[in-house]
């Protein structure tokens, strides 16, 4: 730092210092108020407003002139706080912390340059600038040059720095630009995918028509951020039109190019990963060692016990289970289900695991795993019981809803107990009228047809009817997972697969 700018720097604080920064664990602050609300939230001890007002001014009115004071000057502190929290600790990596020390130093220096310390705002943005554009915060080189622009043009022995930072400036914004159009295409998208979590011809449009605008600019944009959408854009793309050996291979090749850039975060990989993970199970050409290869190189993105880890474990069971290897499904669900952090997860996601837990008990019945294991894990099933477990996935009646309605007449079959599955026709036919017959389910009323044609078969059929159910399943291997439109994790287990076993079960 020049000399001049540090005794200009000494000279803004001098004029403009106030006596004593208001920040909470301030010396002389012990036993305030302030310092008491703070710990009684901090411990847990004060979970309303009511609670707070009453706790320190023994009134129910929150609108109190004494408490709104105190609420108000906690809030202060706090934010004067925030500026000085710790960052040199594990959960910050090494960008977490350089974007919160270039946002932090960013605001001082526009402080300084308002209060006639221009050398020294200068000075600071400049600092600033060089690690804004090694991390690639786009946002702040941004602004961070639009003010040195301004700031050089204001000096007539500036004009080649005035000259410089104006193209930076343009180039930035540019980048900027782009950084938010291409950001809103990926969340138009994804709104789109998420109501219905399977191929779209209308996402596969939208999304053919971002790749053709997106993918020549990458080059020109030279931006991990930029890279990061397009290839996540390209993947929705791929999935719309249920190309899953095409999102296998760019999902390969988008982890090549990203994950050794230290501005991609783990999340973003994870994402990415996660979704090779998914193709794995839809394409069923893995064997055990590549499937957890894939497990591991997924879990290398997150942590022991986060969301993510629970994730991975959900996805590897629809791997094994859609690979037939059932005995992997089982301890890969029993990694998850039985960790100390599961029951923190929420509701939907201990609904999927439920949900699977009930399909490995019909793999007990259908002689694919061992019963004291499976019910030690997840318990016995309970048809009466089982319907009334699913608060969440129940109301997705043309996705998450159809596995729960199936296993009841399945265990039934299974059982070879007619007279419950009887009981569940009317129901079921009604409901493959009502939510299945459409083009994102036709897998599903396929095998309900099957399954209905079977207990036929099975109980007082005839050649007719057997020559209607080589008619249906012929109609499902028809409808392969790359044809059908039809989300995968509906399928548990592949019908495919569940019919094969369902058959050898109830075989003489």
């Amino acid at each position: 730092m020049e000399f001049d700018v540090l005794k200009d720097l000494v000279q803004a604080i001098t004029r403009n210092k106030v006596k004593q920064i208001e920040v909470l664990g301030n010396p002389g602050n012990e036993g305030s108020r302030v310092e008491e609300f703070y710990q009684l939230l901090s411990d847990g001890q004060l979970q309303t407003e009511e609670e707070a007002v009453q706790h320190f001014f023994k009134t129910d009115n929150v609108k109190d002139s004494n408490y709104r004071k105190l609420r108000n000057k906690l809030i202060r502190q706090l934010i004067n706080t925030s500026f000085f929290v710790d960052i040199n600790q594990p959960m910050f990596d090494e960008r977490t912390k350089a974007q919160y020390n270039c946002y932090r130093d960013f605001s001082a220096a526009y402080i300084l340059m308002t209060r006639e310390a221009r050398r020294a705002g200068i000075y600071l943005l400049h600092q600033v600038l060089e690690q804004a554009i090694k991390y690639e915060f786009v946002d702040l080189c941004a602004e961070i040059t639009r003010y040195l622009r301004v700031s050089y043009s204001k000096s007539v022995n500036d004009a080649k720095n005035h000259q410089k930072f104006t193209l930076l400036h343009r180039a930035y914004e540019e980048k900027r630009s782009h950084n938010v159009r291409i950001v809103d295409a990926y969340e138009t998208l994804l709104e789109y995918y998420m109501q219905k979590h399977a191929p779209s011809k209308t996402v596969y449009e939208l999304a053919s028509g971002y790749v053709a605008e997106f993918k020549p600019l990458r080059k020109q944009i030279s931006l991990s951020q930029f890279d990061y959408y397009a290839y996540s854009i390209e993947l929705i793309q791929f999935y719309a039109a249920n190309d899953i050996r095409a999102v296998a291979r760019l999902a390969d090749e988008a982890l090549g190019a990203l994950q050794d850039n230290p501005n991609i975060t783990k999340a973003r990989l994870f994402g990415i990963a996660i979704q090779k993970m998914s193709s794995v199970a839809q394409l069923k050409e893995a064997d055990d060692a590549q499937i957890l290869l894939t497990i591991n190189q997924c879990l290398g993105f997150t942590e022991e016990g986060r969301f993510n880890w629970f994730v991975i474990w959900h996805n590897a069971i629809y791997c094994y289970t859609h690979h037939r290897l059932y005995k992997k499904a089982f301890e890969a669900f029993k990694t998850g289900y039985e960790h100390k952090r599961f029951r923190l997860q929420s509701v939907r996601m201990q609904e999927e695991w439920r949900l699977i837990g009930a399909y490995l008990n019909l793999l007990v019945e259908l002689g694919e795993l061992p019963q004291a294991e499976v019910e030690a894990a997840v318990g016995t099933y309970k048809s009466t019981k089982f319907e009334n477990d699913f608060t969440e996935l129940s109301r997705d009646k043309e996705g998450m809803n159809i596995p729960i309605v199936i296993l009841p007449a399945v265990f039934a079959l299974a059982k070879s107990d007619f007279e419950a599955f009887e009981a569940q026709i009317d129901k079921l036919d009604k409901y493959r009228k009502r939510y299945l017959e459409n083009e994102l389910n036709q897998r599903s009323a396929r095998f309900l047809q099957m399954m209905f044609a079977l207990a036929k078969q099975k109980y007082g059929g005839s050649v007719r009817s057997e020559g209607r159910l080589r008619q249906e399943v012929e109609k499902l291997h028809a409808l392969t997972p790359q044809v059908a439109r039809q989300h995968y994790a509906i399928e548990v287990i592949p019908y495919e697969n569940l019919w094969e076993l369902l058959v050898r079960k109830l075989e003489p």
